[in-house]
C-alpha cells in the first residue's frame, strides 16, 4: 500500500546465510524466501558453529594479551576471522537501515 507521494517498492528480505548455503539447503529440501514484490539479499554469514569458533578464537587472542602474551596478537586476531563476521553483520545492518530510511 502506498500513501500519496510515496512509490511502491519491493520488500527487502535479508537472509544472513551465504547464498551458496541457501541453495545447498534448497537442494536438500529446505529453502529460502522467494515471493513476488520481495528483494532477497544474502548476508554471507556462515553457520553458528563457524561463528562460535571465530568468537572463541578472538576471545582467546584477547585473553592472551590480558595475560601478557602480546607477541602473536595480530596473527591471532587475523586468523580468528571474527572481524569478517562483524563486517558481514554491519553490511547487512547497513542495507536494512538504508531500506528503512
Amino acid at each position: 500500500r502506498s500513501s500519496a507521494g510515496q512509490t511502491e517498492r519491493d520488500l527487502l528480505v535479508v537472509d544472513l546465510r551465504p547464498w551458496k548455503s541457501a541453495w545447498a539447503n534448497k537442494a536438500g529440501g529446505g529453502g529460502f524466501e522467494g515471493y513476488p514484490k520481495c528483494k532477497l539479499v544474502f548476508g554471507g554469514i556462515d553457520n553458528i558453529h563457524a561463528v562460535r569458533s571465530a568468537w572463541r578464537s578472538m576471545s582467546s587472542a584477547v585473553s592472551n594479551v590480558v595475560d601478557g602474551q602480546v607477541g602473536s596478537w595480530m596473527k591471532d586476531v587475523a586468523n580468528s576471522n571474527w572481524y569478517d563476521y562483524i563486517g558481514a553483520v554491519l553490511n547487512s545492518t547497513s542495507l536494512v537501515v538504508k531500506e528503512i530510511l
